[in-house]
């Protein structure tokens, strides 16, 4: 059968699990080409955060699209099924998942994606100081591939 979930969905990492500190941030994700697909969505998942969030102690995770892998901007708020905004404390256009007061458990956030840009990546920003990491990952799902399965075939 060719026609189940996991011949259909394309699930690649842009941040990979990792433990991530103040210091060298931002994170810049691994570039994602979405050619052949029609549909996108992104997942960030984090753990327990090391420290208290809030009061400028923050984690932002932006998407990022660009037509050449080279170029860089913001995805607009339009093109994203729920973006944070800025009116929601985020810092930047595109945010996608913005962590501050009120989170101490681990979680997740999906957010779809509507935009016509070929790449795509996720750019993760701790804002204060955050000595103690947080544990993060984010990956980008494709799908609606006009070829199938999408498992096995070159892109």
């Amino acid at each position: 059968m060719t026609r189940d979930l996991f011949n259909n969905i394309k699930a690649l990492p842009t941040l990979v699990p990792a433990v991530r500190l103040t210091g060298s941030s931002p994170y810049n994700g691994t570039t994602i080409d979405t050619q052949g697909a029609e549909s996108c969505m992104i997942d960030v998942n984090y753990g327990t955060p090391g420290v208290t969030l809030g009061s400028g102690v923050t984690i932002e995770f932006d998407l990022q699209e660009s037509v050449d892998g080279t170029t860089w901007t913001a995805a607009a708020d339009s093109v994203l099924t729920s973006a944070v905004g800025v009116a929601n404390g985020a810092a930047n256009t595109g945010c996608i998942a913005f962590l501050s007061t009120g989170v101490v458990a681990a979680g997740y956030v999906s957010v779809g994606y509507t935009g016509t840009a070929r790449y795509l990546r996720v750019v993760e920003i701790h804002a204060g100081t955050q000595a103690t990491g947080t544990p993060t990952a984010v990956k980008i799902d494709l799908s609606n591939y006009a070829y199938r399965p999408v498992r096995g075939n070159a892109t």
